[in-house]
């Protein structure tokens, strides 16, 4: 009976790929076992497929072959926004010391562009922040929101936005892409 649900959970987690017979069949054990490890192959395998990893057990050799879209390495995208829309970035603002309540005022201080200039570039006044100040209490974090505000005829390309506090203590660059 172990065995038979052991072989059930694999065959489920495989994602319809089935599932290899063990080596061992007389002994229900080894069954179990072989199908357990199938099982957990296959669910690092979805936890896993949008990273670049590949699996290898003890003696060195690959345990499956990997998917293409496991071989080839992870594009990082920019966050995007299509022409007319805008985008919304949260970021966590953290006070890591007990010393007392921080205190931050944020602005873009600059914008800058690459990419077709056939629209118009965006400026610092595109970006907004909410909110503007934000009180972070010791060992705690807050939520500050990006917003970037873009029209219909805005130049199409990457920008970086520099977020910085108006005391200086506190600077971030952005990256996104308007499409």
């Amino acid at each position: 009976m172990g065995e038979s649900l052991a072989k059930t959970v694999a065959e489920v987690t495989s994602g319809g790929k089935g599932v290899a017979e063990p080596e061992d069949v007389e002994r229900p054990l080894a069954a179990i076992v072989h199908y357990g490890w199938a099982t957990v192959g296959n669910v690092l395998g979805v936890l896993t497929s949008g990273l670049n990893v590949v699996v290898k057990p003890t003696n060195g050799q690959p345990a499956s072959a990997a998917s293409p879209s496991r071989r080839e390495p992870a594009v990082r995208r920019l966050p995007s926004v299509h022409r007319g829309s805008t985008l919304r970035i949260p970021l966590s603002i953290e006070n890591p010391g007990g010393a007392g309540d921080y205190e931050l005022s944020f602005t873009c201080t600059n914008l800058t562009f690459d990419g077709d200039p056939s629209g118009l570039v965006l400026e610092n006044v595109a970006v907004r922040l909410e909110p503007n100040t934000l009180v972070v209490a010791p060992y705690d974090f807050e939520k500050l929101t990006v917003l970037i505000d873009t029209q219909d005829d805005s130049a199409v390309g990457s920008y970086e936005a520099l977020i910085t506090s108006e005391a200086g203590d506190f600077e971030i660059p952005l990256r996104f892409e308007v499409m």
